[in-house]
């Protein structure tokens, strides 16, 4: 079994900064380099709840040496913390970001990247995506796909291939034969609900009552997860968060939590355009999609017709898409077994 990586990540290269969102402030992303800017190989990171660039750097570090690739690390609007550039996490905005907008934040990274490249020839671009950071990212990726169709040309918005961890999104509503739908059972759509309201209510108690209220309503929602066994995420994943150095403030990790409220607020105001795009891609062939989870959680936010979909896509000639377990590994899979995690994703880019 792997060590999972260091707590306290590697420093990062000088950032690359793009704007985020409605605002006008140029620093609003950031992106964190590793490799040679002259690699033929472009890729862009970024993990989802609670994280911010941490987590990924010793992960973009070694795949940075080891598959001669030019990596930048970024994170959803609004998660990370810079105040060494004046933009530490209360200066976001207060409300969060929409799914748009964070979807336009990861395209604005890649592109933000790309343009920081100094490769002569053309380069490959590819993109790595965990938890938060997939249905945005498969929301920009999509929407990109659309536009490349309009003007009747690929654009450098299109990765060549992607790899999602721990997420998946479901399947393209316009695919052919789908695998039979799979039924979730009553204990996963009570945990579903349950994890995700939490950390909705949390959000909205300290953006519009008060931060106390908000701390003690998180206190009280972790409390009834766990007497209630409704906490997806397993010992694996409470030791990661425990080896975070330094602990995450309790209020930023509230403010990250938007994502969960933005999510109840789309389904309550009937705005289901809102997750237009939030799905895999539909040709396979030209977009694969490399899906890796752990077996270390007691349930997985998709459910095995997607799975289905994507191993089957796999199995077809010229189709490297793979939908892979990671035995011994949990939310942050990519950290208990860098090993395999690492193989996986350079035999996949490489290809």
């Amino acid at each position: 079994m792997s060590k999972p990586s260091a707590a306290t990540p590697p420093p990062p290269r000088p950032a690359i900064f793009y704007p985020i969102g409605n605002e006008n402030e140029s620093k609003g992303g950031a992106i964190f380099t590793f490799g040679c800017s002259s690699s033929s190989r472009v890729v862009l990171l970024s993990a989802g709840y609670p994280d911010d660039h941490g987590t990924f750097l010793p992960f973009a570090e070694r795949l940075a040496k080891e598959a001669d690739c030019y990596c930048g690390v970024t994170c959803l609007s609004g998660f990370d913390d810079r105040p060494q550039d004046g933009r530490p996490w209360t200066a976001h905005n207060k409300d969060g970001y929409t799914f748009d907008e964070m979807a336009a934040g990861l395209r604005d990274a890649g592109r933000a990247l790309r343009a920081s490249s100094t490769c002569r020839s053309t380069s490959s671009f590819h993109v790595i995506f965990h938890d938060w950071a997939v249905p945005p990212g498969m929301i920009y990726i999509n929407k990109a796909i659309d536009e490349a169709k309009l003007v009747g040309a690929g654009t450098g918005d299109v990765p060549d291939d992607v790899v999602l961890f721990d997420v998946l999104v479901p399947i393209h509503p316009e695919t052919k034969d789908p695998p039979p739908p799979a039924m979730k059972s009553p204990y996963q759509i009570l945990m579903e609900l349950t994890y995700r309201l939490c950390f909705a209510t949390s959000f909205l108690m300290q953006r519009y009552v008060h931060r106390y209220v908000g701390l003690l309503c998180m206190g009280l929602s972790i409390s009834f997860l766990k007497t209630f066994q409704l906490i997806p995420t397993g010992k694996l994943d409470a030791d990661t968060m425990e080896e975070r150095q330094p602990p995450l403030d309790p209020s930023r990790m509230i403010y990250m939590a938007y994502p969960y409220w933005g999510l109840f607020r789309s389904l309550l105001t009937g705005n289901i355009g809102a997750f237009s795009g939030c799905t895999v891609p539909l040709n396979l062939f030209k977009t694969p999609v490399l899906y890796l989870y752990g077996t270390d959680k007691k349930i997985l936010f998709d459910d095995e017709q997607v799975r289905e979909h994507v191993r089957r896509e796999g199995k077809k000639p010229g189709n490297k898409s793979a939908a892979i377990a990671v035995d011994d590994a949990g939310h942050w899979l990519y950290r208990h077994q860098e090993d395999a995690c690492i193989d996986l994703v350079k035999k996949f880019i490489l290809s």
